[in-house]
């Protein structure tokens, strides 16, 4: 799997069966591994012709017992904004084949990948340059609203305290926040190093049924609700906020410490993240005076009520529209959080990102809620928006932006 930074060989051992079950479950695991990175566009190859004729035209196809594997695929492709399968002859490939021995000799269904850079051998073998520049909409750049820098000296940990968040190993990275709002804020965040990713990430998404992009990076969406957030400041004085897939919990915590705000939950459903979530609060918890701030492993769609035990007057959101398979449960969760306070409205920022964010405010409207959505909501991340789409060689360029996938709308949802 090919994209513009880097590349991964993915292999691992199926089971025994027919050639037909090799192709469809090795389909299945390319899919699910790349909803796993947050690509949204993706060009598969294949030496199956009936397997890709299937997936192109919808002809005959006998899967027998492997149609629960099946409808596994169709529910993976509705993930992405654009997928497309073409034929390649079996002597084209040839890595292919190499990696399937490989894959024999893991232990049974355990998954094993190979990452390398995007100089790596046999990169190019299926697609050209410019074809591999659009495979991935992963953000090579940001509108860099927030200034930090990662935290490299000892001199440094020691002068903010931050034993809790020494880095462990390689993967982790240490990151300096500079908030300003009248007065100066310093958040320090534990974050995973830049395409830095974890076996084990993927073993807990199987495991609990989600997405790993919360460990992945701050995405664009997160920086710019978080600039948003601290310039209107006077909107969550003395407001109990709940921030929903947070990530690293950038935005949270930055209402946390620049707001007044009354009370900040912290949740995602992934508790890999929600762990790192704990941390970053722990270790900036004097920059937040009189604020309740906490971390919740929260799941969309279940009875989220129940578990929060009281309403919130502000729920906010950055890009979490993206898995299509999630819109009924997080549209579900809006409805019940909204419900129980008339004057509650959430925040969100995304993306349209072709039809996908149209999808989630469909089912959201399903469940009577008012939508609200704004274009121009700040000068001047509506400049950067212009020059980011003029292409402008300046210092502030962002290779490879794109409106639809880069940038987020102003959501208001409402009951």
């Amino acid at each position: 799997m090919i994209s513009p930074d880097c590349h991964y060989k993915i292999y691992w051992n199926g089971g025994r069966g027919t050639n037909m079950r090799a192709e469809i479950i090795a389909l299945w695991g390319l899919l699910w591994f790349a909803t796993q990175l947050y690509l949204e566009e993706l060009w598969v190859f294949g030496d199956s012709k009936v397997i890709i004729e299937h997936m192109n035209k919808g002809t005959q196809l006998n899967p027998g017992s492997l149609t629960h594997w099946m409808e596994r695929i169709k529910a993976l492709k509705r993930s992405f904004s654009t997928i497309t399968f073409s034929h390649v002859y079996r002597e084209k490939n040839n890595e292919a084949d190499r990696l399937s021995k490989r894959g024999l000799s893991g232990r049974f269904g355990e998954m094993y990948y190979e990452l390398f850079n995007s100089n790596g051998h046999g990169a190019e073998d299926c697609l050209s340059h410019g074809e591999m520049k659009q495979i991935s909409r992963k953000p090579m750049g940001g509108f860099n609203l927030v200034p930090h820098h990662i935290v490299e000296t000892t001199e440094e940990y020691a002068q903010a305290n931050m034993r809790t968040l020494s880095p462990s190993g390689t993967k982790d990275v240490l990151i300096e926040y500079n908030l300003s709002l009248g007065r100066t804020v310093n958040l320090m965040l534990l974050q995973r190093q830049q395409n830095h990713v974890d076996r084990r990430d993927f073993e807990i998404c199987k495991e609990h049924e989600i997405d790993n992009t919360g460990v992945v990076c701050i995405w664009p969406s997160e920086e710019v609700l978080t600039y948003f957030c601290i310039l209107n400041a006077d909107m969550f004085r003395n407001k109990r906020v709940l921030e929903l897939g947070s990530g690293y919990g950038l935005a949270g915590l930055s209402i946390a410490a620049c707001t007044d705000a009354a009370e900040v939950v912290i949740s995602d459903g992934n508790p890999q993240v929600v762990d790192y979530i704990q941390k970053n609060i722990t270790a900036n918890v004097g920059s937040f005076e009189d604020t309740k701030v906490t971390s919740l492993l929260l799941r969309w769609g279940q009875d989220v009520v129940g578990q929060l035990g009281h309403n919130f007057d502000l729920i906010i959101a950055a890009d979490c529209t993206f898995f299509k398979e999630f819109h009924a449960d997080l549209a579900y969760t809006l409805k019940s959080l909204l419900a129980l306070c008339k004057a509650s409205q959430a925040i969100f920022f995304s993306p349209k990102r072709g039809t996908t964010l149209d999808l989630f405010l469909r089912a959201v409207n399903s469940h009577g809620l008012h939508v609200k959505i704004h274009e121009n909501y700040n000068s001047h991340v509506w400049d950067l928006h212009r020059k980011f789409m003029e292409h402008d060689s300046c210092a502030c360029a962002w290779p490879n932006y794109d409106e639809e996938h880069c940038y987020p709308l102003l959501i208001i949802i409402s009951s």
